[in-house]
């Protein structure tokens, strides 16, 4: 996934105000799969983790 859409998920967990994948997937109106937005919540995660 190119940069700059991995930092638009990342940019919209950082500001959610519910940890729900439904609710990104609604509010990307399908541009990512569930998938891809997973990976990148797990991502997401892992970084602020460490």
């Amino acid at each position: 996934m190119e940069d700059e859409l991995q930092e638009e998920i990342f940019d919209y967990l950082k500001t959610a105000q519910e940890d729900d994948l439904e609710v990104a997937f609604t509010h990307f109106e399908g541009e990512f799969t569930h998938e891809e937005l997973q990976l990148m919540r797990i991502q997401f995660l892992s970084d602020l983790g460490n």
